[in-house]
């Protein structure tokens, strides 16, 4: 959903809203900006921002969001928020290993109910063939089928048995029921990689510098125009 970010003033300051939504069910909890977005993405994928059920490989699908404030104005911000290790050792998934796969599936939803009843939904699986991008790397692996394989899903974790971050759900195939899809999630390593690409830097080094503030500055300064222009071109047809 990161390109929304981008469309935040299209047509008229404002136009979209966007807002962190959390609980069970999820409420809207917290305001952001984006932090990063992949250029690559925005350019290989912006004409299918139209799509209601768009089809991609998940490469480099994925962005950083920062967040900035509560919805409430008398509730701030935690000191800090729960977390998660990550884990960008591929050799994990050489075979297969059970995980636990989480997110917010809303394809069984539809107008109010998406608003009112969206719940957390996730499932222990195991993982299975891994594929790549590029030559020699280690970029999406499967997850298979469970209750999460459904639209709404994606940026779900995939979470290791001693609690690590190893993926983020991204793409499933068509099928008729969740039973029938199987669903697909980016590696660390791929994450790490595609932002390295990118930016000159990985991803723990934008963390290590602290000022996440500065680094959002700078990316909406420096490139969040760019971006916006190729999405706004691709929805007046250009």
């Amino acid at each position: 959903m990161g390109q929304y970010f981008l469309l935040k003033d299209y047509l008229t300051p404002d136009f979209l809203d966007c807002i962190i939504r959390t609980g069970e069910p999820a409420h809207n909890r917290y305001k952001a900006r984006l932090l990063y977005i992949s250029p690559a993405w925005v350019a290989t994928n912006a004409k299918k921002i139209n799509l209601s059920e768009p089809l991609g490989t998940g490469e480099n699908d994925f962005a950083l969001l920062l967040i900035t404030g509560t919805t409430l104005a008398d509730m701030p911000l935690p000191e800090a928020f729960p977390f998660l290790p990550t884990d960008s050792d591929d050799s994990v998934l050489q075979k297969p290993i059970e995980v636990l796969v989480a997110g917010y599936p809303a394809g069984l939803l539809g107008g109010i109910n998406i608003q009112r009843d969206l719940y957390p939904s996730s499932a222990v699986v195991y993982t299975g063939n891994v594929y790549s991008f590029d030559e020699g790397t280690s970029d999406i692996f499967s997850i298979g089928s469970s209750v999460v394989a459904q639209q709404g899903s994606s940026g779900g974790a995939v979470v290791s048995k001693v609690g690590k971050l190893i993926g983020l759900i991204a793409t499933a195939s068509m099928g008729r029921t969740t039973g029938e899809r199987d669903l697909n999630a980016l590696t660390m390593s791929h994450l790490n990689a595609s932002f390295k690409t990118h930016t000159g830097d990985d991803l723990a080094s934008l963390f290590r510098a602290g000022d996440l503030h500065a680094s959002a500055d700078s990316f909406n300064e420096k490139i969040a125009p760019i971006l916006k222009k190729v999405l706004e071109g691709a929805l007046a047809g250009e």
